[in-house]
């Protein structure tokens, strides 16, 4: 799950389907994702969920590649910030507890039992 972007801010689509975020890569191209959801782990923050839009709309495709993004929401510019992670055994930890939302259907709102086990 490696970041494409260097995730500077970002704008978001209203759309009837899932919420679409526009993210700007190092070279100034625009990628379009589908937000998935917010995992939040105790301790380390919230991490937003992201899967390139173009895979959403391929009913062909089985697999989804799915990206993670430190999140932040910016309550006085209302404005959501996705931020690149470092640190890969962090992104391997929120990778975990996001395999499971996913497979669950959850919308990442109840992850409490997710964040005890990741504590064991």
């Amino acid at each position: 799950m490696s970041d494409k972007t260097d995730n500077s801010s970002d704008e978001i689509e209203e759309t009837d389907g899932p919420e679409l975020v526009v993210l700007e890569d190092a070279e100034g191209n625009e990628l379009s994702f589908a937000f998935l959801g917010v995992v939040e782990l105790e301790g380390e923050g919230e991490f937003a969920l992201l899967a390139p839009a173009e895979q959403m709309l391929d009913e062909d495709d089985d697999a989804l590649d799915v990206f993670i993004f430190r999140y932040d929401y910016d309550d006085e510019e209302e404005l959501e910030n996705f931020l690149p992670i470092e640190d890969e055994e962090l992104v391997a930890r929120v990778a975990k507890v996001a395999e499971k939302m996913l497979e669950a259907g959850d919308d990442g709102d109840d992850d409490d039992d997710d964040e005890e086990e990741l504590e064991n």
